[in-house]
């Protein structure tokens, strides 16, 4: 049986095959991230995905448990897991891996 999550994810890769999506950011919300911190760490990247105009070229997400749930806020980007961030890390976060990467595609 499928899941919203699963679609999204179907949909999302059909986007960023097509190049319509170059990075894709995941915020995990589950109830240990949610308590550490998760909605700031989720603004703050909304946030500078604004900031950097570039709603076309990210695809920001909130999912439940990535199943690291001792090692604080999780993150995904692209395949990349990382692991207890803060809001006040994702700016050096964001123009590393984000921006860097979109700079260079």
């Amino acid at each position: 049986m499928l899941m919203y999550n699963d679609i999204v994810m179907f949909f999302t890769g059909i986007l960023y095959a097509r190049g319509e999506i170059m990075v894709r950011i995941s915020v995990c919300v589950g109830s240990a991230c949610h308590l550490l911190g998760a909605h700031g760490v989720l603004e703050a990247f909304n946030g500078l995905i604004d900031k950097y105009h570039v709603q076309a070229k990210v695809d920001m997400q909130g999912n439940f448990c990535q199943g690291r749930c001792t090692e604080g806020v999780v993150i995904r980007i692209d395949e990349e897991i990382i692991t207890k961030v803060s809001k006040e890390k994702v700016h050096g976060i964001f123009v590393e891996k984000v921006l860097d990467k979109l700079s260079n595609a």
